[in-house]
Formats: structure tokens, C-alpha cells, sequence
């Protein structure tokens, strides 16, 4: 007969863990007390960055860390804990939160807690008293007996002592007096000079440190942030799709620059490639900038002294606009002009000696049949097309960006990629990786010729 099955042990595995509180219980009341200070010193509210500051100005003998139970404990914690007295919200910036203060609540608590410590003091006061009275019942006679030969020989001793102090010694305290009355810098002089206080630079650690400027508290006015735009359809789009209704959003609320600042370094590369390997030196050129954006790169390639004019094309029509806007005033502006289109049909009125596009191919909807299109149609025979591509296979960091984003991507790996210049008619194709940084495996750089 099989023995019945036995019950697996509830107290398998790890204890369960004791979750403590983040502020010292013996130390709320002053915790508590120092806290409401600072926010009702600011008007009763503020972000989680400035009140730390003021913390340590209104309180610089009273760290925030001297009363948390746990090192880990943030303000965030100890605020929460006590949300009677203050109210903690959420901000659109990563870790940063938002404190006020609960003014009604606060002084209620600490006229109750007042009232306890007042029976308690009255207690400690009688035993104090108690003590003192058994203390005073010494014999004082006896007391000074013994204590006044001792006073005597002390007394002499110093009186000794202060008339053999030679210059030496003054010398030796004269830069130990305060420096408000000389008005020079304090200067520890008895810390000898080790490390970086030797140096030429002129650091000097032995200096007292300068006094800390704590930031100004922000009205809740002022602190308040508006929210990004969200995806916005324009009847003028060339298409419709989750992509262009992005690049709206990014161009209504200031976002497009972002991406002059995160590609700009990787387009220099690649263009200085161009302008030093492909460019003829004395051949003027044409160009056209396919997913333009706000045109950042039109205006760059439209720079060079040998270039004649430059062609911005975009699906989005709020980014085109946006283009036009910021050429206006630019050196270039006569030889940059923008155009509204789909790069998979778009077909220019000229052919070009250089297509430049920036960041687009992989959200494309067909990578392939934009590629077909553009290189028989916009690319003259033997034209130059280059590439910069961020979303590939090989960079794990992009694999998330689709989901990020709420648009779809073609993430590929280098060699699909290159296939694909091959299929679309382009030869001499070369390929390479912006300089890398840490997990980032840098921008893909690719560049292909047209067949001539």
C-alpha cells in the first residue's frame, strides 16, 4: 500500500521579508517637524530636487539621512509614509516627485504629541530633582578639602605656562584666527599637503570650502509641465501611417531637433567620407534629402561651396513646414527648398548626383520598393546614394524602439541590408559603424553608386 502523498512545507524558501519603516520612529515627530518647515518656507510646495537643497540650508545640522532606518530609504519613502501631513505626486521626469504640504493636519499632530512630551517632561523633571537633592546632601566641607590644593597647584601651573609662550608659538597660532577679521580665504594650515594640494593647478584642499547656493524654490505655476503631443494626422500628409503622424507630433511641440542633435555626429562622419572620397574638387552637385524632417541635413549638405541646390523631401507636411520655417533665415535658404511626398513614388524633375537619407529606411513601409524607386529615379548613372541606419539587428539596443515608439520598424542585420542596396541597383556598396559607445554599437553607415 503507497503511503499518502505528503503536504509540501509552507516555510519553504526565503523568510518573508520585514518591511521597515523609513524614518526612525523615535524621530518622527522632528522629522516631521523639519519637513513641514522647508515646505511651508518654499509656500508650501515643491519638487522632491529643490526640497533636498533647502532641506540642507534650513537644516545643515540635521542631515535627511541621520533619520532614515535603511540607507536605500529615499524622501519619496519617508514622505509617503506620512501622507497624512504631505502629499506625494508623480512628475513627468523620471524619479523626481512632487511634495505639499498638509498644514491643518501638522498642527494638529504636533499639539497631540506636545501635550505627551509634557507629561513625560514633568516626569523626568521629579526624577531630575530627586537626584539633585540626593547629590546636594554631600558633605561640601569634605568636597573642598580636597579640591583645593589641586586648584592651586593648577592655577600656578598655568599662569607658568602663559608667561614662557615665546613668538614661535604666537606664530604658530596666528593663522588659526578667524578669517572674517583679515578677510582672507580660512586655511587649515596644521593639514599637511598631500595628494592634489601639491599641485601647480593651485587646488588646495586645506581651503575651507566655498558656501553652498541652494536653487530657488519654483512656484507650482512654474513647475508645472505640459505633456508631449500626442501623433497628430495633417489632411496634406503624403500618406497616412503611425510614422508621419509621429513626425507631426515631433514638429508641433519641438521634438524635431532632437534628431539633429542624436544623428548629427554620425551624419558628419559619413559626409565627411563623401566630401573627401566621392566629390569631384571642382564639379558643382545636386542632392536630395529623402525623410528630411525639419531639413537640419539639407542645410548641411547645402553648405558646401560646390553644391547648387538641395531638395527636401517628407511625408509629414507639419515637418515640412517646420523645414521651411528654419531656412528661411539660413545662409543657404536659396539653394534648399521642401517638398511634401511619399519617398516610395515621389519622383523629382531632375536627376541627382547624391540622395542623403537620414534615419528612414527602416520605417519605411517596403524598404525594397522605396530603394527601387529611388535609385532609377532620382539617382543620375553613377550617382552617389548614402544611408545612415540606427535600427539594425546587430545594435540589441534598437530591438525595443518599435514598441517604445508605437510604430513599426524593420529592424535587419547589416547584410540584409546590403542585399538590399545590391537588389535596387546600387554596386560599390560599403558599409561601417559610427564610433561605439558602451552597449550602443555606434550608427550603421552605408554608401552605394548607381550603376553607370
Amino acid at each position: 500500500m503507497e503511503p499518502p502523498p505528503q503536504e509540501k512545507s509552507k516555510t519553504r524558501g526565503r523568510p518573508s521579508m520585514v518591511i521597515k519603516s523609513a524614518v526612525r520612529e523615535e524621530l518622527r515627530r522632528e522629522f516631521i517637524t523639519n519637513a513641514a518647515l522647508v515646505l511651508e518656507q518654499n509656500g508650501g510646495c515643491m519638487d522632491s530636487n529643490l526640497f533636498g537643497q533647502h532641506w540642507k540650508q534650513a537644516h545643515p545640522d540635521a542631515p535627511i539621512h541621520a533619520y532614515k532606518t535603511t540607507k536605500g530609504a529615499t524622501i519619496h519613502q519617508m514622505l509617503r509614509e506620512n501622507e497624512r501631513f504631505f502629499q506625494v505626486s508623480d512628475t513627468t521626469r523620471h524619479k523626481v516627485k512632487f511634495f505639499q504640504l498638509v498644514p491643518g493636519e501638522v498642527e494638529a499632530y504636533l499639539s497631540e504629541s506636545k501635550k505627551e512630551s509634557t507629561v513625560e517632561s514633568s516626569l523626568v523633571a521629579s526624577m531630575a530633582e530627586s537626584v539633585r537633592s540626593a547629590v546636594d546632601n554631600i558633605d561640601a566641607a569634605v568636597l573642598e578639602e580636597e579640591k583645593a590644593p589641586v586648584l592651586a597647584m593648577n592655577f600656578e601651573a598655568e599662569q607658568l605656562e602663559l608667561e614662557d609662550l615665546d613668538a614661535e608659538t604666537e606664530a604658530m597660532l596666528a593663522p588659526m584666527a578667524p578669517a572674517e577679521k583679515s578677510g582672507d580665504p580660512v586655511v587649515h594650515h596644521q593639514v599637511p599637503g598631500q595628494g592634489k594640494a601639491r599641485r601647480a593647478s593651485g587646488f588646495d584642499r586645506r581651503l575651507q570650502a566655498p558656501a553652498r547656493r541652494t536653487k530657488e524654490s519654483r512656484s507650482f505655476d512654474a513647475y508645472r509641465e505640459e505633456m508631449p503631443q500626442a501623433p497628430t494626422a495633417d489632411e496634406r500628409d503624403a500618406i497616412k501611417h503611425p510614422v508621419v503622424s509621429l513626425y507631426n507630433a515631433w514638429a508641433m511641440d519641438g521634438r524635431d531637433v532632437v534628431m539633429e542633435v542624436t544623428h548629427g555626429a554620425a551624419f558628419e562622419e559619413i559626409w565627411e567620407h563623401v566630401v573627401e572620397e566621392k566629390l569631384h574638387p571642382k564639379r558643382t552637385f545636386t542632392a536630395i534629402d529623402g525623410g528630411c524632417g525639419n531639413g537640419w541635413a539639407s542645410r548641411r549638405i547645402a553648405q558646401h561651396p560646390l553644391c547648387q541646390s538641395v531638395v527636401g523631401v517628407d511625408a509629414s507636411a507639419v515637418m515640412v513646414d517646420r523645414a521651411q520655417a528654419l531656412s528661411s533665415e539660413h545662409a543657404s535658404a536659396d539653394k534648399v527648398s521642401f517638398s511634401v511626398g511619399d519617398v516610395a513614388k515621389w519622383a523629382p524633375e531632375e536627376e541627382v548626383d547624391i540622395v542623403n537619407m537620414c534615419e528612414t529606411l527602416y520605417m519605411l513601409q517596403e524598404p525594397q520598393a522605396a530603394l527601387n524607386n529611388i535609385v532609377p529615379k532620382w539617382l543620375k548613372p553613377g550617382g552617389l546614394f548614402v544611408a545612415s541606419l540606427d535600427c539594425y539587428w546587430e545594435n540589441k539596443l534598437s530591438h525595443a524602439w518599435e514598441n517604445d515608439l508605437g510604430v513599426p520598424m524593420h529592424c535587419l542585420s547589416e547584410s540584409e541590408w546590403v542585399e538590399m542596396f545590391e537588389k535596387a541597383g546600387l554596386t560599390n556598396v560599403k558599409r561601417w559603424r559610427s564610433k561605439q559607445s558602451g552597449p550602443w554599437q555606434g550608427t550603421l553607415l552605408m554608401t552605394g553608386e548607381r550603376k553607370a
